[in-house]
């Protein structure tokens, strides 16, 4: 998930004819949160890492198979996800990736908690990434607090009784 200093616009309940104001902010800055939920138990694993390249990927798939041996990783088409691995670099061959089909982001579980954190941010306007970390990490406590709720988001019944 890319977040950033530029800000997020949202739609705004507001009486009729009275168009709401909003502070804007158009930036540059971006950070990216790297996440896996597992539907069945509502346990999350992140990181923020710097932009969506193949070595940043590595690096949370490597830290991700440390916490989390022997998990099946199902995720999206992103370019970062089809990173090539010499076979002496895999660090974690207990781990096994499955792709979504191609242009599917609707079947995505992760898209709907991506959606849910983003919420808090919308209409805010950030000077730079830490702030916008700082909100995230607000956010994500409360689905470590709560696996039920991530549950309630992303396992759907086809994916997790």
């Amino acid at each position: 998930m890319r977040s950033g200093t530029r800000t997020i616009i949202s739609r705004k309940w507001t009486s009729q004819g009275h168009r709401p104001k909003t502070p804007m902010k158009y930036g540059y800055k971006y950070s990216y949160l790297f996440q896996a939920t597992q539907p069945s138990t509502g346990k999350t694993f992140e990181m923020y890492l710097p932009n969506m390249s193949g070595d940043c990927f590595k690096l949370f798939m490597t830290e991700f198979a440390k916490e989390h041996p022997k998990q099946l990783m199902i995720m999206d088409n992103a370019g970062c996800h089809h990173v090539k691995w010499e076979d002496e670099e895999i660090p974690f061959p207990d781990v096994r990736i499955e792709y979504l089909s191609p242009y599917s982001p609707d079947i995505n579980p992760q898209e709907r908690m991506f959606q849910e954190i983003r919420k808090p941010l919308k209409t805010k306007v950030y000077k730079n990434t830490e702030e916008i970390e700082r909100d995230i990490d607000l956010e994500l406590q409360t689905f470590w607090k709560n696996p039920s709720k991530v549950k309630s988001i992303t396992a759907w019944n086809w994916i997790a009784p």
